[in-house]
C-alpha cells in the first residue's frame, strides 16, 4: 500500500479508544515547555488549534480535555491527522507520535476503503438497487451518527445521555469516566449527524442500537 498523505484525511476519522490514548498522553500537565514554546500537553495543542485563552481554561475543568478539544476541532473543514502530527511535532511530542502511528494508520486506512466503497457504489444498475430487499437492507443500514459515517457500519450504545443544561458540566465528567471505562455512550449534540430529525433518529436509535438509557 502506498504511504498515506495524512494531510488529505480528515482529524474526524480518529476513532475513539486512539482519541482516548492520546487523551492519556497529553493530558497530564507539563512544566517544561517544547522549543516551540508550546505546552507540552494539551494546552500546547489547543494553542495550535487557535483555542482562546478562556477555551483553554474550560477545557481544563474538564475530565478529559484532549478528548474535548479534539471534539470541537476535528468538526472544522481544514482538520486534517496531518495538521494533528505537526502540532504534536511543534510540541516535541515525538513519543506520542510513535506510540499512535499505528492507531492514525488504521484509521485513515478505514476512511480510504469507505471512500472507495463510496466509488464503487453509483455503478450498481438500478434495477438491483431499487428492489425491495436491497431497499430493506438500507433501511437496516441507516447513517444515522458520526461514527457511522466513518465506519460505514451501524454503531451501536451502551446508553443514551439525556441531560438538561445545568446539568452540563456534571454531565461532562460523567462521560468522560464512563467512556475512559469503555463504555460507549450517545449524546446527541455531539454525535446525531446533521440533517436528520431528532426526534424521529432518537427513538430509531433507542429501539434498535441503544441498551440502555441515562438522565
Amino acid at each position: 500500500m502506498e504511504k498515506i498523505d495524512f494531510n488529505a484525511i480528515p482529524a474526524k476519522v480518529l476513532n475513539h479508544s486512539c482519541r482516548l490514548h492520546l487523551g492519556k498522553l497529553l493530558n497530564p500537565e507539563m512544566k517544561i515547555l517544547s522549543s516551540n514554546n508550546y505546552a507540552r500537553d494539551y494546552r500546547g495543542l489547543a494553542e495550535q488549534m487557535q483555542f482562546s485563552f478562556d477555551d483553554i481554561r474550560n477545557f481544563q475543568r474538564q475530565g478529559d480535555p484532549t478528548m474535548k478539544i479534539l471534539e470541537e476541532w476535528t468538526v472544522q473543514p481544514d482538520a486534517t491527522i496531518g495538521k494533528l502530527i505537526q502540532f504534536l511535532e511543534n510540541m516535541g511530542r515525538h513519543d506520542v507520535i510513535q506510540d499512535l502511528e499505528q492507531r492514525f494508520e488504521n484509521d485513515a486506512k478505514v476512511y480510504l476503503q469507505n471512500l472507495e466503497r463510496e466509488k464503487e457504489s453509483p455503478l450498481q444498475v438500478p434495477e438491483v438497487s431499487s428492489c425491495p430487499y436491497q431497499s430493506s437492507q438500507m433501511n437496516e443500514l441507516n447513517i444515522l451518527t458520526r461514527e457511522d459515517a466513518f465506519t460505514g457500519e451501524p454503531t451501536y450504545y451502551d446508553a443514551y445521555i439525556s441531560y438538561a443544561h445545568e446539568d452540563f458540566e456534571f454531565v461532562y465528567n460523567l462521560v468522560g469516566y464512563l467512556e475512559a471505562n469503555g463504555f460507549k455512550l450517545f449524546i446527541r449534540s455531539r454525535d446525531l449527524l446533521a440533517g436528520h430529525f431528532e426526534y424521529e433518529t432518537d427513538m430509531q436509535l433507542i429501539q434498535e442500537r441503544i441498551y440502555g438509557w441515562m438522565s
